[in-house]
């Protein structure tokens, strides 16, 4: 949960990554982290200009995501990179 809002980060197998209003329960924002990856972490990072969400999918790839635009800003696969 991002401290100080109302969302929650919920990952599944399926690749998506879901943003939920806590106290409506609806979905606010879907991020496609890839076919076949499931996504097995996420952290909220705040800050005064941004407010992303950053993913971690099993095969080692990791996403920056725009939450305010819902866009993907970087993507990095540290199993190709090694």
């Amino acid at each position: 949960m991002a401290a100080g809002t109302d969302l929650l980060a919920v990952g599944s197998v399926d690749g998506i990554a879901t943003l939920v209003n806590t106290q409506t329960g609806k979905v606010v924002a879907t991020f496609k982290v890839g076919e076949e990856n499931s996504v097995e972490s996420m952290v909220f990072v705040r800050s005064e200009q941004h407010n992303w969400l950053i993913t971690g999918s099993l095969e080692g790839t990791v996403n920056i995501w725009d939450i305010s635009t819902q866009v993907g800003k970087c993507r990095v696969n540290f199993m190709e990179s090694w």
